[in-house]
């Protein structure tokens, strides 16, 4: 299901359940992390020790396509494990 209402959760952070628009900006990874613990109905995994500002905008995508985008820039990639999401690391070519 789907909401209209835009929520936002600080001052630098808006989204929009129905479109999927997000834009976020020097935002805390664990704020990010509980907006799309919100969308997809499942906890996310794998980002507890990060500290990284996220900074995404995306606008008329899948919580999917955000969820990838906005942990490619941190260097994660995700896939659903059970009944959660858990992200992990991507190999650095060339490393």
């Amino acid at each position: 299901a789907y909401f209209t209402d835009t929520w936002r959760v600080s001052s630098n952070m808006t989204f929009d359940l129905g479109g999927i628009p997000i834009t976020l900006t020097d935002a805390s990874p664990v704020e990010v992390m509980a907006i799309f613990r919100t969308m997809s109905g499942y906890p996310i995994l794998g980002l507890e020790k990060e500290t990284r500002p996220v900074t995404i905008n995306v606008d008329d995508v899948s919580w999917e396509t955000a969820l990838t985008e906005t942990l490619k820039g941190l260097g994660y990639s995700w896939a659903r494990e059970g009944d959660a999401i858990r992200a992990t690391p991507v190999a650095r070519q060339g490393s």
